[in-house]
């Protein structure tokens, strides 16, 4: 089929002037050809380069989870690349101090509801004329001191991951649990492991690094060659995975003596559930820009040899083709410079019966 429409297209041609670089045609030939086109887009950049990354949490959105008492640790229920929910147990801690923590709330617990039993009968006998009102208030303060010791012991469970419904059912068993609950501050995933069935840890030692998932950075060293052309807001991508893009959003101020490059992070915006935290990583940076440099796809640079390369672009009254420079190439878009019209659509499909129509013509005027 597209033999004959080329065919029936050269015929077309016979009488177009030879002489010009536009080659007059037909949407609907186009159509017929498999021909399809896109508008071309400023470009942002003029060349790139490859450097070694890796997936990294940013700083802010990492959590170390530590040991709040100390003790031994007799589960390790999370490990490395595992998600967990907020509030997740992912490790429980045999620990003395929370005993005596359990305890001590028991005591308040206790001291609470009896003083304030003592209160409710203190009223009605003051209500009856039977004691005096200063026994009534110092009552009242008794009761008001056991419930303030009461709430802080209460927070106190609270603070050590006791859940509301653990919490009451201690103060109505008297039951006291022999492990304390580790769990996690915020949804995400886990980091890092530092804990081991039988360790014995201290009271704010880390015990996990929890980061969460939301916002992934890539961070790459820069040589510092490059340092000077690029910019924070510049694009990056990786090699194996275009798909996931990234804007740099920070380079840093000082150069490691031993690689001589800085360190270079750019959040990734596109696509960033295909990678992982630590995840060892190729990514392309893009460098520089200008008002001739154009982003096309490969698909749309036609290169004739001793012609040179050229991109086709619709005109009123058929097809023209403009030459480029190409300035560089990273998976389907090619970096291009030359005069070309961002008003006029760029032929990214079927071109290879344009490119022979217009080899033809260009031969045939010589």
């Amino acid at each position: 089929m597209i033999r004959t429409a080329l065919f029936f297209l050269l015929l077309f041609l016979t009488s177009a002037s030879r002489a010009t670089e536009e080659i007059a045609v037909q949407a609907s030939q186009l159509q017929r050809l498999g021909v399809t086109a896109t508008l071309p887009a400023r470009a942002r950049h003029t060349r790139s380069i490859e450097v070694s990354a890796r997936i990294v949490v940013p700083p802010d959105q990492e959590h170390f989870v530590p040991a709040l008492y100390g003790g031994v640790v007799t589960k390790v229920l999370a490990v490395p690349g595992q998600v967990v929910e907020a509030g997740a147990v992912i490790a429980q801690v045999a620990s003395p101090e929370h005993l005596d923590l359990q305890r001590a709330f028991i005591s308040a617990a206790i001291d609470h509801h009896l003083t304030e039993t003592e209160l409710s009968r203190d009223k009605s006998l003051f209500d009856d004329g039977a004691i005096s009102r200063k026994r009534l208030e110092d009552t009242r303060a008794k009761a008001g001191k056991a419930a303030a010791q009461f709430k802080l012991h209460t927070q106190l469970l609270k603070m050590a991951g006791l859940e509301k419904v653990q919490i009451q059912a201690l103060e109505s068993t008297q039951q006291i649990n022999h492990t304390l609950p580790v769990r996690s501050p915020e949804a995400g995933i886990v980091l890092e492991s530092y804990a081991r069935t039988g360790q014995r840890v201290e009271p704010a030692q880390a015990l996990f690094r929890v980061g969460n998932r939301e916002t992934l950075l890539v961070e790459a060293k820069l040589p510092v060659q490059h340092i000077d052309a690029v910019r924070q807001g510049d694009r990056v991508s990786l090699v194996e995975l275009p798909e996931v893009a990234a804007t740099i959003s920070s380079l840093g101020g000082a150069v490691e003596e031993a690689s001589q490059s800085v360190l270079l992070r750019a959040e990734i915006d596109s696509n960033a559930h295909r990678v992982r935290p630590g995840q060892a990583v190729r990514v392309t940076v893009f460098i520089g820009g200008g008002e001739q440099a154009w982003e096309v796809p490969v698909a749309s640079v036609v290169n004739a040899d001793d012609k040179g390369t050229v991109v086709f672009q619709r005109t009123g009254t058929g097809v023209a083709a403009t030459p480029v420079k190409v300035l560089d190439r990273a998976g389907t878009k090619a970096i291009v410079s030359g005069p070309l019209n961002p008003e006029r659509p760029l032929l990214d499909k079927g071109l290879a019966a344009i490119k022979a129509l217009w080899l033809e013509q260009t031969e045939g005027a010589e």
